[in-house]
């Protein structure tokens, strides 16, 4: 049940997340994707993911970047999927991606 609403929080909060970046400058959105998709999101995932899905102290923070972070993934070709939703900045260039990875 927990991830359910965890799935239906991210349907919400990832997308505002991706027109976030869509709104800043290509130079900062590079940034902000490299900071949020390393070594120390996924550490703090790894500490607080528990408190993520069962509530704690670190909830909000571990939440806020799993969206972001999801967020941020979804700029890369074919976007990403997670629990069973998928995230795409560029639905073209996801297509794109679906085609050459079925020919090939």
């Amino acid at each position: 049940m927990m991830r359910d609403h965890l799935a239906l929080a991210l349907a919400a909060a990832v997308p505002l997340e991706i027109a976030r970046l869509r709104s800043l400058p290509k130079e900062e959105r590079a940034r902000e994707i490299k900071a949020h998709t390393g070594h120390a999101v996924a550490v703090l995932l790894g500490e607080h993911g528990d408190d993520l899905l069962f509530g704690g102290r670190h909830c909000a923070e571990a939440f806020a970047a799993l969206a972001t972070g999801l967020a941020c993934l979804a700029w890369q070709p074919g976007g990403v999927t997670v629990f069973g939703q998928h995230f795409c900045a560029d639905h073209a260039q996801c297509r794109a991606a679906e085609l050459r990875e079925a020919a090939s």
